[in-house]
């Protein structure tokens, strides 16, 4: 997998997000029946919308660093998007308890938790490079 290739995937997964789930533009708000995908937009595509986007923002980022930057962030995608993926599945589509878990929140979690270990893996990966 490239710079490129990972960047045009993140804006694909966008981009099909928003055809799965077309309420995050505010598409099919006053005729519904057009809507194709209504009952999977809440249990696919917004979880698919934020996870998608803060792979797309870390993509973006990493496609002006060095390669070996790229190559370490990528072993740790590798990991984290199954297992986000996975607990998203795993997750209720809606919440009856107390503690609000559900497909949303838990996809908002493991995607800003994503997007700021990714940071401090770039950060501190070109800082180790920088001093060899």
């Amino acid at each position: 997998m490239t710079k490129k290739n990972t960047f045009l995937v993140s804006i694909g997964l966008v981009f099909l997000s928003l055809v799965i789930n077309p309420y995050v533009l505010g598409f099919c708000i006053e005729n519904e029946k057009y809507c194709i995908f209504r009952s999977y937009s809440h249990t696919i595509g917004e979880p698919l919308f934020i996870i998608s986007l803060s792979l797309m923002v870390c993509s973006l980022i990493l496609f002006f660093m060095k390669d070996e930057v790229f190559k370490f962030w990528l072993k740790f995608a590798y990991i984290w998007i199954p297992l986000t993926s996975i607990f998203v599945i795993i997750s209720p589509e809606y919440d009856s308890g107390l503690i609000p878990i559900e497909k949303e929140s838990v996809s908002i979690l493991f995607s800003v938790l994503f997007l700021l270990i990714s940071i401090i893996i770039i950060i501190s990966k070109s800082i180790s490079l920088r001093k060899k």
